[in-house]
């Protein structure tokens, strides 16, 4: 007999800061493996740099947002952060809400977690007001844009560079085509 996983997403908290960290970078380092460098990615200021936002917490401060936790059987391994959509970076006051971040642990791919969170994503967003959302992904990031495709989402040919985020003392990497999806709430 085969046990299904307990599935659970709710609001994040503090606690959730390291498992939230590690499920980000869990997941750029092998999602995005071949399309960031290596040397990039297993940087230890890759972790490093992550793991000082979280513990931080400002992501915890700010009314506009929410991010959600994704457990199996009780364990984090997966997170968005979800809010108003952002034009060059600064939010925007009109119809649209946009997920900033999508990540799960690999450990989780494929586990129906991804699904039960983003439908939490986009109920939390239209509960909000929003009638659509839009969300980026990395052009050559095949296997997010197949999910993002299964569960709604549609691509509208829209398409910036993006190099990362600058690390201390870690070359920033040339810039990827990143492509915009969207999709009514």
């Amino acid at each position: 007999m085969t046990i299904s996983p307990t599935i659970h997403v709710r609001p994040a908290r503090y606690t959730d800061a390291d498992a939230m960290c590690d499920a980000q970078v869990q997941g750029w380092r092998t999602a995005y493996r071949g399309l960031f460098p290596d040397a990039y990615l297993d940087a230890d200021e890759f972790d490093a740099v992550r793991r000082t936002w979280w513990r931080g917490g400002s992501w915890l401060d700010n009314a506009t947002t929410c991010t959600f936790a994704g457990e199996i059987d009780g364990e984090v391994v997966g997170f968005s952060v979800v809010g108003p959509e952002r034009v060059d970076g600064i939010e925007t006051a009109g119809d649209g809400g946009e997920v900033y971040s999508f990540y799960l642990r690999p450990v989780a791919w494929g586990s129906g977690l991804a699904t039960t969170l983003m439908t939490a994503s986009e109920e939390w967003l239209r509960s909000r007001g929003f009638g659509q959302a839009s969300l980026w992904a990395l052009r050559d990031n095949s296997r997010a844009r197949r999910f993002y495709e299964k569960v709604g989402w549609s691509w509208v040919g829209r398409e910036s560079m993006w190099a990362g985020p600058a690390m201390p003392g870690v070359d920033t990497p040339n810039p990827v085509a990143e492509v915009q999806y969207t999709r009514p709430l």
